[in-house]
């Protein structure tokens, strides 16, 4: 069945609960020329729903920026790469050892629950000397889905070529539905004529092989 793409706006509560649920994102800090620095990371919302929280090195590249401006972006992704999807506008900071220990506890109990040895957790962090990244989300966009535009989903469904779409992504022929932008559907003039076509190459092709 066919994906329609969706916008939902959504308030605060319902954001937060969408974010809450999914570890998957996209960050992006600005450079020092002011162009984008995209990074995949693995993110939690914090318990009192106010930021992401990201674990991260002093050296990189996002850590490095968010010390220069505090202006980020997280697109926070589904598990499916079809899902939902949301970008939220945030003010980030960044956090070192050893004040940021708590919020690295955190970090971790939030994505995986509780680890099996804390201290060992701990010690960890100190010897990585990681940091944390604290994104407070200040707007954020609709809920959306990407797939076939709501104002067209009616020449999808009246559209027999729509199986043969399946077809294709498993292997078979292409489509020719009107609704991808593709060849039309043939008529049944235009089927006689490839016909002709095809029986009048065939002919050529068993003279062309007559002694």
């Amino acid at each position: 069945m066919v994906s329609i793409a969706t916008d939902r706006i959504v308030e605060r509560a319902e954001l937060l609960e969408f974010v809450r649920e999914r570890h998957h994102g996209v960050l992006l800090t600005l450079r020092r020329d002011g162009r984008p620095q995209a990074s995949l990371v693995t993110m939690g919302l914090d318990e009192a729903g106010d930021a992401v929280l990201v674990s991260s090195y002093p050296d990189r590249a996002k850590s490095l920026n968010l010390r220069r401006s505090a202006q980020a972006w997280v697109v926070v992704m589904s598990d499916a790469w079809n899902g939902e999807w949301v970008q939220l506008e945030c003010r980030g900071e960044v956090e070192d050892l050893p004040d940021a220990m708590d919020g690295l506890v955190e970090y971790f109990r939030v994505i995986s629950g509780e680890h099996s040895d804390w201290d060992e957790y701990r010690e960890a962090m100190t010897r990585q000397d990681k940091v944390l990244l604290r994104l407070h989300i200040e707007s954020w966009g609709p809920i959306s889905k990407g797939g076939f535009p709501a104002r067209l989903a009616g020449d999808w469904r009246s559209c027999p070529s729509s199986r043969r779409l399946s077809r294709r992504r498993a292997g078979g022929g292409a489509c020719r539905g009107p609704w991808c932008g593709s060849s039309p559907r043939a008529t049944p003039r235009d089927r006689q004529d490839q016909r002709r076509r095809a029986e009048r190459a065939r002919s050529r092709t068993r003279r062309s092989a007559a002694p």
